[in-house]
């Protein structure tokens, strides 16, 4: 019975792996995915160009952190894309990493330099956060 027992509890030690433990939180900074801009917004300049514009709010849950670690997990690469109009940006901040920060547009998603293929289930699930978070308030 002993065996058994520890046998299980490797499997879910090593089958189920524990995402937050590597992630603190996430924060989400947002404009409506919608609203026109005159310019094409880089990641970079996101939030200092529409600072009276942005939204926010904080990811702590650790599922919800999971399942956009997992999404993220998720993209495809696409080296065809070479530019991005930014309308979120997620913070991910870790004790062991520090600071990682995606960003999203209609058709693009950024992280580490690189460009992917946008996931129309990031997308609807940072959307079902973004209502669930409605008591928004303005970044900055």
């Amino acid at each position: 019975m002993k065996i058994a027992y520890n046998l299980f509890i490797v499997f879910v030690l090593f089958a189920f792996p524990i995402y937050s433990q590597k992630l603190d939180s996430i924060v989400v900074n947002y404009i409506d995915f919608y609203d026109l801009t005159v310019i094409d917004i880089d990641c970079l300049s996101f939030e200092s160009l529409l600072k009276d514009e942005l939204f926010e709010f904080t990811i702590c849950n650790r599922r919800e952190i999971n399942k956009i670690y997992r999404l993220v997990k998720a993209l495809h690469k696409d080296s065809t894309l070479s530019s991005i109009d930014t309308r979120l940006k997620m913070k991910i901040y870790s004790q062991r990493d520090g600071l990682n920060e995606i960003c999203m547009g209609l058709h693009t998603v950024y992280k580490d330099g690189n460009s992917y293929c946008f996931s129309k289930r990031l997308f609807v699930y940072i959307e079902k956060l973004k209502a669930k978070y409605s008591r928004k308030k303005r970044a900055g």
